[in-house]
């Protein structure tokens, strides 16, 4: 008959269990419907309010929170990748360092000391530390993403500079040591491969591993 409803769909207003179900049911029905980036940027902001409402503050970053990609580069203790943060979908660079490999006291204080020097850099020629975290078997450095590569990769598919983009480098070089000099931080390895290029072809310094504070 016209106008009949299915009784499965009828929710008594006096019973709230059934209301409670017939919540999880509707909510889960949506759920289906998402797609999976969508139901991906649900959970973690579920996981993030779920926090600031118990805590009123933060979650701590695991590595659940990125994707992790291709290799971009390998070192003495580990390695550093292309990453994604699920969340904010931007691309990062994530160097990871293998616990099993830095048990002496003097690289974790070298390990340490790079970081320490990464917080404390503010310079548009330096590239720039967005977060530290660390699992169960590495330590983890989350970095902006330098998509232009290394400055010896640059010069070597080009073969020579023009002296008008060479000044333009080597400016943002010099920029970039004279600020570390001013804040008391020598660099101790800059070469070609340590000096990287962003996405609008300026000179991001990095890789501090061997830097040191002085006086």
């Amino acid at each position: 008959m016209g106008g009949a409803t299915h009784a499965s769909s009828i929710v008594p207003l006096d019973n709230p269990l059934m209301i409670q179900e017939q919540e999880e049911l509707d909510n889960q029905n949506d759920q289906d419907c998402l797609s999976p980036r969508s139901r991906e940027v649900g959970l973690l902001t579920k996981v993030i309010t779920d926090c600031f409402d118990r805590y009123n503050k933060m979650p701590k970053t695991r590595i659940e929170l990125y994707k992790v990609g291709k290799i971009l580069g390998k070192g003495a203790f580990g390695k550093v990748n292309l990453g994604l943060h699920r969340l904010t979908r931007r691309l990062v660079a994530i160097k990871s360092t293998d616990k099993d490999q830095i048990k002496e006291e003097s690289t974790k204080r070298k390990m340490m000391q790079e970081i320490d020097i990464l917080k404390s850099i503010k310079h548009t020629s330096h590239i720039k530390l967005l977060e530290t975290f660390q699992t169960a078997k590495h330590y983890l450095i989350v970095m902006e993403l330098c998509p232009g590569g290394d400055l010896l990769n640059y010069v070597r598919k080009r073969r020579k500079l023009t002296e008008k983009n060479a000044k333009y480098l080597f400016k943002q070089i010099m920029q970039g040591i004279a600020y570390m000099h001013q804040i008391g931080i020598v660099h101790r390895d800059i070469k070609l491969d340590n000096i990287l290029l962003d996405g609008l072809g300026k000179v991001k310094i990095g890789d501090f591993g061997v830097s040191k504070r002085v006086d």
